[in-house]
């Protein structure tokens, strides 16, 4: 079978869902297992599912999808999960109380990235916020300006209470991007 492998990564913030969402997607996209491990402190989810259509030249996207969970204790631990990757979700909580965990948490993606020479101005890149039962909740576009991403710059996804969107469309949303960029026509162009 000939394949074009991918890597998705979802970093962000503790207990904004990436777990959660990592199996989602496995369950809906093939109910293939997910392997947990645990490095530095965190733990790394990672399953590979196969994208439901073809590509036009009769290849498969095959998905790695990498989430990294907890609080490394050395930021080699996210360079490590965000190596390689051909699209980046940033999974945010909007409880009020994570606000500036959720900007650290940002910075420090961004700063990995240029370490590794990522650019995330090339990659498909997402923001899924995930709201918490209980009070005290950001609205997602405030959540964007406050972290200095210009609302609507980047597709934004919500999850969690209240909700009734997808776990999993941020993933599924980087992933059409990736296939559609490896469809014959996006590369002669």
């Amino acid at each position: 079978m000939r394949e074009v492998a991918v890597k998705v990564v979802l970093l962000g913030t503790p207990a904004a869902g990436k777990a959660a969402v990592v199996k989602a997607v496995a369950d809906s996209l093939g109910g293939v297992p997910v392997r947990v491990g645990e490095v530095g402190g965190a733990r790394v989810y990672r399953t590979e599912v196969f994208w439901p259509e073809d590509l036009p030249d009769g290849r498969r996207l095959r998905i790695r999808l990498y989430a990294l969970s907890g609080m490394p204790e050395y930021h080699a631990v996210g360079q490590l999960v965000l190596t390689g990757a051909d699209a980046v979700v940033f999974m945010a909580s909007l409880a009020a109380e994570d606000a500036h965990r959720t900007r650290e948490a940002l910075q420090s993606m961004v700063a990995h990235a240029e370490r590794l020479g990522l650019d995330l101005g090339a990659v498909p890149v997402a923001m899924q916020y995930h709201r918490k039962t209980g009070g005290g909740m950001v609205d997602p576009k405030e959540m964007e300006r406050w972290l200095g991403v210009t609302p609507g710059a980047v597709a934004s996804y919500l999850t969690g209470t209240g909700t009734e969107s997808d776990p999993g469309a941020a993933v599924k949303g980087v992933a059409a991007e990736l296939a559609r960029r490896h469809s014959p026509t996006a590369r002669a162009a």
